[in-house]
This record gives C-alpha cells, sequence and structure tokens, in this order.
C-alpha cells in the first residue's frame, strides 16, 4: 500500500514561490515514488520541485520533505 504525499510545489532557485497546475498530489507506489501526470509551469529559469511530508494511514508523518534537482525551463521558440 502507498503513502499519499500531502502536496508538491515549486520554488525558482531563490525560493520564490511558482504558480504550478496540474496533478499536485498523489500516493506512492510500492517502491516510495509518485508521478504527478500533467505538472506545468508559469515561469522559465532554474525551478525545483519540492514533496511535502508523507503521511501513513494513521496520519503519522513517515517521511520528510523531498527537493528534486534543479532544471530550467526556457520559452518556447518563437515562430516569425
Amino acid at each position: 500500500m502507498g503513502y499519499p504525499i500531502t502536496s508538491i510545489v515549486a520554488v525558482t532557485n531563490n525560493g520564490s514561490w511558482v504558480e504550478l497546475t496540474g496533478v499536485t498530489s498523489g500516493v506512492t507506489g510500492a517502491d516510495g515514488c509518485v508521478t504527478f501526470d500533467n505538472l506545468q509551469i508559469n515561469k522559465t529559469g532554474s525551478n525545483f520541485l519540492v514533496a511535502e511530508p508523507v503521511y501513513n494511514d494513521r496520519n503519522k508523518v513517515v517521511g520528510g520533505d523531498a527537493i528534486s534537482e534543479k532544471w530550467n525551463t526556457r520559452p518556447p521558440d518563437k515562430k516569425s
């Protein structure tokens, strides 16, 4: 049985919050991983994802915050 992750948020490399849309909560698989489908972010540049604490079925925290590797988002190429 998986454990729910309460939420996932996005922040810039300087710690500012970024709008994140799509599926922002999920349940881990037996391996402890969760997939968030259809995530979209409203800012180009350097960003991180932060998953908030993981709770078990008795509402006890079984894991702390998890922070992704930094990634860079480029604006789409403009067509003339």
